[in-house]
């Protein structure tokens, strides 16, 4: 069931520029095709295409509500925009140098002009899967949101929950309506067996990848 939390305000994304720029079209991944064998086949190619020539790409048209999309947006929103910079940096991971992510990572770790020294603007916030294999402590406005991102993220209930497959939360995760079809659409991509990715990114299973 989805968890009450305290209200965050409306999420409002940054309007449109009216100024005359060149700009570049994103690769889309449309995944209102992906129920066909023949539109699978044609996202893969637009999936391989956004990876090999652009480095990203955009998803749309996936089975969760544009307001429960919203709603993290919120949440982030209010972490990066609401929480005091000395609170963040309790939450730098050991070893960040090294490789670890789970945490808060700062903005200003590169430079991005040597001449002028200015570093780059972009702090992240990295949340570990809801599998138990790794407990992690989070600042307050994210702990008190926490049910609700674990909801939005995983597979709910869990694969061997009796009630997984007629329960509707189960289809609306970002990991099943997301991150399963791309690994679907990489793996044809690839001209591996279909569920090959699926396989071996199963939520439950142990692992660092964070959805």
């Amino acid at each position: 069931m989805p968890v009450p939390a305290p209200e965050l305000g409306s999420y409002n994304f940054v309007p449109e520029t009216k100024e005359n720029l060149d700009w570049a079209d994103l690769i889309t991944v449309d995944l209102s095709l992906f129920a066909t064998p023949e539109g699978k086949k044609q996202l893969a190619q637009t999936l391989l295409k956004g990876v090999r020539e652009d480095g990203f790409f955009y998803v749309k048209n996936f089975n969760i509500s544009q307001e429960r999309v919203n709603r993290q947006f919120s949440i982030g929103k209010q972490f990066y925009e609401k929480t005091p910079l000395d609170e963040k940096l309790k939450y730098v991971p050991e070893g960040l140098d090294n490789g670890a992510f789970n945490g808060y990572v700062p903005a200003g770790r590169r430079i991005l002009d040597t001449t002028t020294g200015l570093r780059d603007r972009t702090e992240v916030y990295n949340i570990p899967k809801f599998d138990g294999f790794f407990p992690h402590h989070h600042p307050s406005l994210v702990q008190d949101h926490i049910e609700e991102i674990e909801e939005f993220a995983k597979v709910y209930p869990s694969p061997s929950h009796p009630d997984h497959e007629s329960h509707s939360s189960a289809r609306q995760s970002l990991h099943t309506e997301v991150l399963d079809p791309l690994h679907v659409l990489l793996a044809i991509a690839l001209e591996l067996p279909e569920d090959y990715l699926t396989n071996i990114h199963k939520y439950e299973q142990k692992s660092e990848v964070p959805f």
